[in-house]
């Protein structure tokens, strides 16, 4: 058992909308040699901060909280959340939805978030509620910012991250119920689906977060083009998005890809970690998104052509990765293999779909 222990510290103020983050690579670093052994997470902490991202806490007492973890691999997909907030909850499936709320100014609050999210909730659980543990966390925190000015000087201060138990937002403060819905809902529907990609789909170089040389290996498109355009997919089938806005984002994605001038999307993925990875993660949601696009087109028109009493081919790109899930078996694949395996489930015709993902 690696035994790791975090111990709050005093710069933390009195403030009754605080919290932090227990960065996992941040605060328990990593150490070679030790991926697969047991680890044991001890963090003391104030009494009137608790826990907000799930887990099982192995110790009852109010300001030590301890979490046995199988492996490192198990570290890196468990970051910590502690806070005050608004907190409320809601049943969907198989699974407990549990929101809490940091807002600010005081004016948000969780129950005005738990209709926007359980929309999101209703429309993705179809694809993914085989993928989720029976706790599922969402926190959400508000800065006191107007989201227009956030646009307009084009901040950095939207974001998303998501665990296997629990996703964190950090976005500016909308008291407007649409400008509510219009920014939580597609962060919310592309961390959920982060779920499948890459929480249960993913290449070794990726098992450990990146922490191999080549980063996360080669396909990156496929951990944020596929989830992103599956995301915009589930937008438009659950209303929050028009199928004007729908077609036209698609347009505006595969013009500027047909213009661009970069490397192919496997290459842009192996240097997401070096100093121009902001151009990988940008590619990504462009390159990514249209390769996913096309690949769904590829798949639906094979298993059109198939005219068997049985489907031959995966009809949609749902299909297909879930059928890649069940080859794996849950293990990571092989970055090199990926392609093959794509060809091998679906209509050989579908390699010119990722051609060129790697030949440019």
């Amino acid at each position: 058992m690696h035994a790791i222990e975090y111990q709050w510290h005093d710069y933390t103020t009195a403030d009754p909308h605080r919290y932090c983050i227990v960065n996992r690579n941040g605060y328990l670093g990593y150490i070679e040699g030790y991926r697969h052994l047991p680890y044991q997470i001890n963090v003391k902490h104030p009494k009137d901060l608790r826990n907000l991202s799930g887990g099982i806490d192995q110790n009852p007492t109010d300001t030590l909280d301890q979490f046995w973890l199988s492996d490192y691999n198990e570290v890196v997909q468990t970051q910590k959340i502690y806070g005050t907030a608004d907190t409320t909850n809601f049943v969907h499936g198989d699974t407990r939805y549990h929101i809490a709320v940091v807002s600010e100014s005081g004016k948000l609050t969780a129950r005005q978030l738990r209709y926007p999210v359980q929309i999101v909730v209703e429309t993705a659980a179809p694809y993914i509620q085989k993928y989720l543990p029976p706790n599922y966390y969402l926190v959400f925190s508000f800065d006191n910012i107007d989201h227009r000015y956030a646009q307009q000087h084009q901040t950095t201060m939207y974001g998303g991250y998501a665990d296997r138990e629990a996703s964190f937002y950090a976005l500016p403060e909308m008291l407007d119920a649409r400008d509510l819905y219009d920014v939580v809902q597609p962060q919310v529907m592309h961390e959920l689906l982060h779920s499948i990609c890459p929480h249960h789909l993913h290449s070794r170089d990726a098992e450990f977060n990146g922490i191999a040389q080549r980063g996360v290996g080669q396909h990156l498109w496929l951990y944020e083009g596929v989830t992103e355009y599956l995301t915009q997919v589930l937008l438009l089938r659950c209303g929050a998005r028009s199928e004007t806005d729908f077609w036209s984002d698609m347009s505006r994605r595969i013009e500027k890809a047909a213009k661009g001038k970069l490397p192919a999307l496997t290459q842009l993925s192996e240097q997401v970690y070096s100093r121009y990875g902001y151009k990988a993660q940008a590619a990504t949601y462009t390159y990514g998104v249209v390769a996913a696009f096309y690949l769904d087109i590829c798949l639906q028109q094979s298993y059109l052509r198939s005219n068997l009493p049985v489907p031959q081919y995966p009809p949609n790109l749902w299909v297909l990765l879930s059928q890649l899930i069940d080859r794996y078996g849950g293990k990571p694949f092989d970055d090199k293999t990926l392609f093959a395996d794509i060809a091998q489930l679906t209509d050989p015709r579908s390699k010119r779909f990722y051609q060129p993902l790697y030949c440019r």
